[in-house]
């Protein structure tokens, strides 16, 4: 099930992004545990973030038993227009970033 915390706007969504997200609801689903997008086009990113523009969120790793791998699988699954990154492994605010680049 994709669930999302409060704050998490989705304006402009990319359909491409709700496409990336059901295929990560299928990785995180057979790991047994619920995705999480923590944040879409809301919050603070980097001066000319996608998130800022609907083509881009972040997904919460931790109750993934091997986020790195789900990353992976996630990169796999979407392909070359796509650029997904488990972002600040190790660390408390670490997530999964996934990104389209294409047209």
């Amino acid at each position: 099930m994709i669930r999302w915390k409060d704050s998490v706007r989705f304006d402009d969504l990319h359909g491409a992004i709700v496409l990336a997200l059901s295929r990560a609801d299928a990785i995180w689903s057979s790991q047994g545990v619920d995705c999480w997008i923590t944040s879409g086009n809301d919050s603070d990113h980097m001066v000319g973030s996608k998130h800022y523009i609907g083509r881009a969120v972040d997904l919460r790793d931790k109750q993934l038993t091997d986020p790195s791998g789900a990353a992976a699988q996630l990169r796999s699954a979407l392909g070359p227009q796509f650029t997904v990154l488990h972002e600040d492994a190790g660390k408390p605010n670490s997530h999964i970033h996934v990104q389209y680049d294409g047209v």
